[in-house]
């Protein structure tokens, strides 16, 4: 909740920042317009490696849910091979742009809803209420850099502003309401798997970290615990469809965001040069680097901090009060609010990183 109030809070500093600028304009300008030339550079790099290590991470997950799928039918398929089918399928959704990404996104959002509500009602009556007593806190920082990827969003604002056509109240709810559904799914969604999978033991917690497919070892861990087939089913759905969900807007932000750095058009040839080196890096790092899920999560949980906390905090304090730059909207909060998501960010940041 504490991560969600603070990504939704810079998301909307974001579009403050955005509307100050032309239609078009994307982090970089904006945080050379804001920050100078040494902000751009940092952004830039910050902004690359965040996106770059969020799809290598959900090519990892897509990987291992896809070759978990087919093994439960009889089929062995190896990483490398259902890492590339993975991105030739969704891959595809994500250039064909920002309508089809919508359409998707909006088909497999209900079958969210829908699977977790179903995965609530079967599951309840396999919750233990001891399992909540099991904890250890030195994972709490590493938890929170993750979580902080499930609000990372703001990087489509841009996106959202064309797509919108500057309606200022249409990007509000779509930045509140739209990332407040993930907080309420994911919440249940990890309520019910500690309340169901104990931390220590066989089939725990504990042992997922250290697999190289931890997601179909979830799965089996659910289904050690809860040897039910609709539980199964449903909890793979659910999983699925987070991770493909997440992946096509990432994906989506950073394919945008190399055709404007790069200030290619995504059409014809150049559409397929960039199709390439939007994919072709996370595939190369998801195949030399097995357990690049749950490492490069929590990487990119520090980069998302810095780029999506503390640098719209900063160009919003630069726009405002030091740039005296003015645009149809700004959030309420003052320098206050401000001022302590810039210092949170940086602590957050600091501490996590020593710790990856």
């Amino acid at each position: 909740i504490a991560c969600w109030i603070l990504m939704a809070f810079t998301a909307l500093l974001t579009l403050e920042v955005t509307l100050c600028f032309p239609k078009g304009s994307h982090i970089i300008s904006m945080a050379n317009a804001t920050l100078g030339h040494l902000g751009k550079i940092i952004v830039w790099s910050v902004y690359l490696l965040f996106l770059y290590s969020l799809v290598a991470a959900y090519v990892s997950g897509g990987q291992d849910l896809l070759s978990g799928l087919l093994k439960r039918i009889g089929i062995e398929m190896p990483l490398w091979l259902a890492a590339v089918s993975f991105l030739i399928v969704f891959g595809s959704i994500v250039v064909g742009g920002v309508k089809q990404v919508d359409l998707f996104n909006r088909i497999f959002m209900l079958i969210k809803v829908i699977s977790l509500l179903l995965l609530m009602i079967f599951i309840a009556s396999h919750v233990s209420v001891k399992n909540y007593s099991q904890s250890e806190f030195h994972y709490l920082l590493p938890a929170m850099t993750v979580a902080i990827t499930s609000f990372g969003f703001s990087v489509i604002v841009p996106t959202l502003r064309y797509y919108f056509l500057d309606d200022i109240k249409k990007i509000r709810l779509a930045i509140l309401i739209g990332s407040f559904i993930p907080l309420v799914c994911y919440t249940v969604w990890i309520a019910v798997i500690f309340g169901t999978v104990p931390y220590a033991g066989d089939s725990s917690l504990s042992q997922l970290k250290n697999l190289s497919q931890p997601l179909t070892g979830l799965l089996n861990a659910i289904m050690f615990y809860v040897p039910a087939k609709n539980i199964t089913l449903l909890s793979g759905v659910f999983t699925s469809v987070c991770m493909l969900t997440a992946f096509v807007c990432v994906s989506l932000a950073l394919f945008d965001y190399l055709a404007d750095g790069l200030k290619i058009e995504k059409e014809g040839v150049s559409k397929i040069f960039l199709t390439a080196v939007t994919f072709l890096p996370p595939l190369a790092v998801v195949i030399f680097y097995p357990k690049a899920f749950i490492a490069f999560l929590s990487l990119a949980g520090v980069f998302c901090i810095l780029l999506q906390a503390m640098m719209p905090a900063m160009m919003a304090w630069s726009c405002r009060y030091i740039k005296k730059m003015s645009g149809p909207y700004q959030v309420a909060g003052g320098k206050f609010a401000i001022a302590v998501s810039i210092i949170v960010s940086l602590v957050v940041a600091v501490v996590a990183g020593f710790q990856l």
